[in-house]
């Protein structure tokens, strides 16, 4: 309490007309009284995503920081049971999870006040990027909304690019988001690089191992330009995010063939199968050799069940592309929605 010692707190009636000013010896009486008692309010159960892994505790304005304004907010709530107060500020409110909101949430909001409680996002990769900018103009989960390129969640793309583009130019980019903030303001970074089939193209199946130097490097780059950036002091969590199936009966070139095509695996021809054992490639090199900076998304089965290698995969999504490689709007909205709430929900 040495730390409340001397400052003047102010509190609002019901009304919202009259300002009750409180020393901090009536405040330390009220704090005392409510400290036990408590205001219970109505939470999600415990384990959901909402209530668990939720990172704006304390924000209850939902301005980007965490001060004095916040702590009269909630402290109005308590003293004077203010009932306008929504279900998601009284989640925020309810900084030690125990579903009660009592003064100790606002004592321990002082002792946070200016710290800035933010998640941003940022996805880079080639042309399925670019489709994810022109079209998901919004994205929301729970208790959170995010603001589209130059706000909370940016995307990062050139088409016809591939791994370079996600470890320099693109990166290059990133940082100036990341940069625009510093170390220390508590702002929580999601990093995800999808793979990009431009570059996957050039393999054969034969190449495709957790042992090719080629791949390895390209997962060498992800790390050490996470690792340098978690240096200097940054939240970061980086996700490589697996390569899409392609959809041959939508596809508009001969290079987009089955597994059962005989070129399936041949260098600069597209199909399930290779994407399929890249992917397998890729996760093995993260968890093997970059899990302290990189995490693996497998999106893949979620879009599509895996088979004997060479047989036909099946879909279990409406899954529509514009020429059997890049999605349409329907599904680039879908997959972004799958890639982000898999991440939140599951983390």
């Amino acid at each position: 309490m040495n730390h409340l010692k001397g400052k003047t707190f102010y509190f609002f009636n019901n009304r919202g007309d009259n300002v009750k000013k409180y020393n901090t010896i009536i405040l330390a009486i009220i704090i005392f009284t409510l400290f036990i008692i408590g205001v219970k309010v109505f939470m999600p159960a415990k384990g959901s995503f909402a209530y668990e892994n939720y990172t704006g505790k304390g924000d209850i304005n939902d301005d980007g920081s965490i001060d004095i304004t916040d702590a009269k907010i909630l402290a109005k709530y308590i003293v004077d049971g203010e009932s306008t107060i929504s279900a998601e500020q009284l989640l925020w409110g309810d900084i030690n999870s125990d579903g009660i909101i009592k003064m100790n949430d606002v004592i321990h909001l002082l002792d946070n006040q200016g710290t800035i409680n933010k998640r941003v996002i940022l996805v880079i990769g080639a042309s399925q990027v670019v489709r994810m900018s022109n079209y998901v103009t919004s994205y929301s989960q729970d208790n959170y909304t995010y603001t589209i390129n130059g706000g909370t969640l940016n995307y990062i793309s050139l088409s016809g690019s591939g791994f370079a583009y996600q470890t320099e130019a693109g990166w290059a980019d990133a940082l100036e988001i990341i940069h625009s903030y510093e170390a220390n303001d508590n702002v929580e970074f999601y990093i995800f690089f999808p793979l990009s089939g431009n570059d996957i193209k050039t393999f054969t199946c034969n190449e495709i191992s957790a042992n090719n130097e080629t791949i390895i490097g390209y997962m060498d780059n992800y790390n050490n330009v996470i690792s340098n950036v978690k240096n200097e002091g940054y939240n970061i969590n980086a996700y490589v995010v697996s390569m899409h199936p392609v959809k041959v009966s939508q596809s508009t070139s001969e290079y987009v063939v089955t597994n059962e095509n005989a070129n399936a695996c041949t260098a600069n021809y597209r199909s399930n199968r290779k994407y399929y054992e890249f992917n397998k490639a890729t996760e093995t090199v993260i968890t093997s050799s970059y899990s302290d900076n990189l995490n693996y998304e497998d999106l893949f089965p979620y879009i599509m069940t895996t088979n004997e290698l060479g047989n036909n995969y099946s879909y279990n999504v409406t899954y529509n592309t514009t020429d059997g490689i890049h999605w349409d709007e329907g599904t680039t909205i879908y997959y972004v929605n799958l890639m982000l709430d898999n991440i939140f929900i599951r983390q």
